[in-house]
């Protein structure tokens, strides 16, 4: 009341996905063979699982509690996403029986990307200099450039079906929300286009899904627009 009185604005904040699954394994993401995510790169995020419904209701339950107890102007909802795609074992994850179930309802054949996604990790463990070159020397580009380098076009699906797996929940939390309080902005940061849907954002159903999108602070590099993009590729590379 006395941060209104003082026209200043009281948003909520809750942070999703990309980090909580060392502290909670049992809700952990798993790979495309079953296993939890490599702690070597810990520093980029051990995600939990998106698909999860515990984890799913006591958000979308909270959410709707908040707005309903506290005169809030919005949420700006943080960590929406899978880890840093600087996480090289996150791109082949989550591949849990939730997410395979809620991949078949957006109609996607997730059992097939299953196998394409493994398929890619296989591939991209062949990939030398020598390849890399070859594939620069083609003049293929973005999604054309992945054959190349050996790695399955189909690739593309596996994550386009990641995002909207993202893209759903955040469409549910958001009615949820709405449920209480018609209107009440809900939004979140993304990535920047050049690595949003290796990290989980296909931009144009995260559009639909929130009512606003921030590029996020580059405070650590993990979001941020000014840093992300050059941490995947140091990573990558």
């Amino acid at each position: 009341d006395q941060a209104h009185e003082a026209g200043i604005e009281v948003w909520g904040h809750i942070g999703l996905w990309s980090y909580g699954g060392d502290v909670f394994p049992e809700f952990a993401m798993r790979d495309v063979d079953g296993a939890q995510l490599d702690h070597r790169w810990k520093s980029w995020g051990i995600g939990l699982c998106p698909s999860q419904p515990q984890v799913n209701d006591w958000t979308a339950d909270g959410l709707a509690e908040i707005t309903a107890s506290y005169d809030v102007d919005g949420f700006c909802v943080d960590h929406a996403r899978y880890p840093q795609p600087a996480n090289l074992h996150a791109l082949i994850a989550c591949a849990c029986e939730h997410c395979c179930a809620a991949g078949e309802d957006l109609g996607f054949d997730s059992q097939r990307l299953v196998t394409v996604a493994r398929a890619t990790r296989d591939a991209a463990r062949r990939i030398d200099a020598a390849v890399v070159s070859r594939a620069l020397d083609s003049d293929l580009r973005g999604p054309d450039l992945l054959p190349a380098l050996g790695v399955p076009a189909e690739f593309l699906q596996w994550l386009s079906m990641r995002a909207a797996l993202l893209a759903a929940r955040m469409t549910e939390f958001r009615a949820r929300v709405h449920d209480v309080r018609t209107g009440l902005p809900f939004g979140s940061d993304v990535f920047a286009p050049s690595i949003a849907l290796a990290g989980g954002h296909d931009i144009a159903r995260w559009e639909e899904a929130t009512d606003f999108l921030t590029g996020g602070s580059s405070a650590g590099g993990v979001v941020g627009w000014a840093t992300a993009s050059a941490n995947v590729s140091a990573s990558w590379a």
